[in-house]
């Protein structure tokens, strides 16, 4: 068996089927799929069974319990049993000739412990979608060059986004998927103590842009607690202490992008309140300027007045208001009565 796909899930029975379904169209590698199911309350069991009749080898497991991502992640790695294996969410396709390509450059780097790409972002992606690879540019992280590997992720911090193909042995001897993480920077980190990183700057997989993936939920504040685990262990994971200010450099780093993700992930589902939190959180960090907020302020500020107002009268159980009479008071008490019906306005 020369590469395992392994696929973590829990409940998207629909994603899990879509992707089995694309593998199904390879024709030039030799795989096995390896399916965790974190303890699913859906028909994902009856779906591994329809696929395992059609793939040639397919491995089911299912946890009793919901273990966490990670877990179940760390599980399903330590089941593969390929020369290589590659990570796959349920609602990723991979392109068949990326993984040929992966593979080559494994085969032909015994150095090299995973390789990793881009990917696109898409709201439908295609089963059976290909691409030719004729050409494409490449760099790798040396063996044990954490310097160098700190250093880019602070130029570019979703490097480590992209899906890794690595070496079964160098993850299953050396590495794991840790608990209370779900980035794969981490797992990189770990990696590279036992042979180069390689990132080829071609797209690998097409990720399904869709309401339950993680992007989606960038504004939940254990996403960002995450992210500071990840961050933390990264720099703890490397074989030498890393140099002072290296953990806050990294960390302002991800931070940056992260909060401007979360504003836009904000601004997108129509929370304007969270909007204004996570430009406010970007500004400390130095990711947007004074310019953004008053613009932001220009835009939303009224509507951010009013949610805000209704929190507070909904923490504290007021019934009435007084506003003193202005063009902005106006327009705010205006929004405020739309969110609160039963709101009534004027002196006592």
């Amino acid at each position: 068996m020369q590469i395992s796909i392994c696929v973590p899930t829990r409940n998207r029975a629909a994603y899990l089927r879509r992707c089995l379904e694309h593998l199904l169209t390879f024709t030039r590698i030799d795989f096995e799929v390896v399916i965790g199911d974190n303890a699913s309350g859906d028909h994902t069991a009856q779906v591994a069974e329809e696929y395992a009749a059609r793939l040639t080898s397919l491995t089911y497991h299912r946890h009793d319990r919901d273990i966490g991502f990670a877990r179940n992640m760390d599980s399903i790695l330590r089941l593969a049993r390929g020369k290589y294996v590659y990570i796959l969410s349920d609602d990723d396709m991979v392109f068949e000739s990326a993984l040929v390509m992966m593979r080559d450059i494994l085969e032909a780097s015994p150095t090299a412990a995973s390789v990793s790409g881009k990917y696109q972002s898409l709201v439908r992606p295609e089963v059976g979608k290909d691409l030719t690879i004729a050409g494409f540019k490449a760099f790798a992280i040396l063996r044990s060059d954490y310097a160098s590997w700190f250093a880019m992720l602070t130029k570019v911090p979703f490097l480590c986004d992209g899906h890794p193909l690595m070496r079964r042995e160098s993850f299953q001897r050396h590495a794991g998927y840790l608990d209370r993480t779900f980035a794969l920077g981490p797992l990189h980190t770990q990696l590279l103590a036992t042979g180069d990183l390689v990132f080829v700057e071609v797209p690998v997989f097409q990720h399904c842009r869709n309401a339950d993936s993680l992007s989606t939920r960038m504004t939940e504040s254990w996403f960002h607690d995450y992210c500071h685990a990840d961050i933390e262990l990264m720099c703890s994971l490397a074989a030498r202490s890393a140099p002072p200010g290296t953990v806050e450099t990294i960390r302002l780093a991800f931070l940056k992008a992260i909060y401007l993700q979360s504003a836009r992930m904000a601004l997108l589902s129509g929370d304007l309140t969270l909007l204004w939190h996570f430009l406010r959180r970007a500004k400390a960090v130095g990711g947007v300027d004074e310019g953004c907020l008053v613009q932001c302020e220009r835009d939303h500020l009224s509507a951010v007045v009013a949610l805000r107002l209704a929190m507070i009268i909904s923490d504290v159980g007021a019934g009435c208001i007084d506003a003193e009479p202005s063009p902005l008071l106006d327009a705010v008490v205006e929004q405020l009565k739309r969110i609160v019906p039963t709101l009534r306005s004027g002196p006592r």
